[in-house]
C-alpha cells in the first residue's frame, strides 16, 4: 500500500514541477514592466500592495517602481487582499488598457504562503 501513495506522489510532483518553476522564475522589475515596449506578454512581477482601489485592483511597490494591477477574474475580486501583503502577480501587459490607468491585467495572484488565487 505505501508503494502506491509513493507512485501517486512522484506522479504528482511530476506533474506539479512544471507549473511551480514557472512561478517566480522570469521575475521582473515594475520599472521593467512600466517601460517595456512588447503588448500582450505576460509577466511575472513581485511587491507589496500599498492600496488598495476597490474590487478593481491595487496599487503595488518593489524596490524600482509602483505599478496598479487590475483583476480579471471572479477569484481575485473576491479575495480579501490587504495593503502590506508580499505578493507575485502573473498578468498581461496590455498597453490599450494604459488611457484607463492598469499597467497591467492580473490573471493569478501568489501569496507569501504559496496559495494562488487566481487561475494560471
Amino acid at each position: 500500500m505505501s508503494h502506491y501513495y509513493s507512485l501517486i506522489f512522484s506522479f504528482f510532483m511530476l506533474l506539479m514541477a512544471p507549473v511551480a518553476a514557472e512561478w517566480g522564475s522570469d521575475i521582473m522589475s515594475i520599472d521593467a514592466v512600466k517601460h517595456w515596449e512588447m503588448d500582450d506578454r505576460v509577466v511575472h512581477v513581485r511587491g507589496t500592495i500599498i492600496e488598495l482601489i476597490g474590487t478593481e485592483g491595487f496599487r503595488m511597490r518593489d524596490d524600482t517602481g509602483e505599478l496598479k494591477v487590475h483583476y480579471t477574474n471572479h477569484e481575485l475580486r473576491d479575495f480579501p487582499f490587504h495593503t502590506g501583503e508580499r505578493v507575485e502577480v502573473r498578468g498581461r501587459i496590455e498597453r490599450e488598457h494604459r488611457h484607463h490607468g492598469w499597467d497591467l491585467e492580473a490573471t493569478a495572484v501568489k501569496l507569501h504562503d504559496d496559495a494562488t488565487i487566481g487561475y494560471y
